[in-house]
């Protein structure tokens, strides 16, 4: 005996959908405006393919909204993009800008059950690890990508034995773990980079309230950025902000 069973959207799904369709809605704007502005052809074709895709992603969320009778989210349109702005960021920019992205949509694993939505997601997770490697790479191939600091090889397992090694940079001080060296260069990047945006951002905003709020988020930025180059340098391990990250 068939069954037409027809489960509706979770809370988790429905709010999985919203924030892929604001990323990809988001993607969209700025890959318009850096397509307007890049000169290396090899990026262009990048980004152009970005674009494409956040399309596609932006058209399957619509058919599953549709389909559910459900609200289409208020993304960001054209309305929200000048692609005449004066160009702000370098190449080498716009490309760290879809590795960082895309390192974010791969940190975003989903809790979700239907398959229309995990197809999605799947072909979010997919595009995203693939734009991710063709943007790192072609960093590398241009001598402008900014490696984690290198340490050891362990040669000897040890084992945490008392709770005083959680806390961490408090009292005591203990060696960084490579679990902590990863996390406090890969927040250096995120945050080199947001303040790179922000300052890019500020130079061409027409109302005054924003350009505060913008400059005071490139000054939250920066302070992060010296705090977590801080930590490192303690340990006498290299941080740089991202070389490539420049306006």
């Amino acid at each position: 005996m068939e069954t037409n069973h027809h489960s509706p959207l979770t809370a988790s799904e429905i709010g999985t959908l919203w924030g892929f369709y604001l990323k990809s809605s988001l993607s969209v704007c700025v890959m318009t405006y850096f397509l307007e502005k890049v000169e290396d052809t090899g990026i262009r074709d990048l980004l152009q393919l970005v674009r494409k895709q956040e399309q596609d992603t932006l058209a399957m969320i619509e058919d599953v909204c549709q389909r559910e009778q459900m609200a289409i989210p208020v993304g960001f349109t054209e309305e929200d993009v000048d692609p005449s702005a004066p160009r702000l960021f370098s190449d080498a920019f716009m490309l760290e800008y879809v590795r960082q992205v895309e390192v974010a949509t791969i940190a975003a694993i989903p809790n979700v059950t239907r398959s229309d939505v995990t197809n999605i997601c799947q072909s979010g997770l997919q595009l995203a690890m693939k734009n991710h490697d063709i943007a790192k790479d072609t960093l590398v191939a241009k001598g402008q990508y900014s490696r984690p600091p290198v340490i050891p090889a362990p040669k000897q397992i040890d084992f945490v034995e008392k709770q005083k090694f959680l806390r961490g940079f408090l009292g005591e001080k203990r060696p960084l773990s490579a679990v902590e060296i990863s996390h406090l260069f890969m927040n250096m990047q995120t945050n080199a980079l947001g303040k790179a945006l922000m300052m890019g951002f500020a130079q061409v905003a027409k109302d005054a309230k924003v350009t505060k709020y913008l400059v005071r988020g490139k000054e939250i930025a920066h302070k992060h950025v010296e705090i977590f180059r801080s930590l490192l340098a303690e340990e006498d391990l290299p941080g740089s902000e991202c070389g490539m990250i420049t306006s």
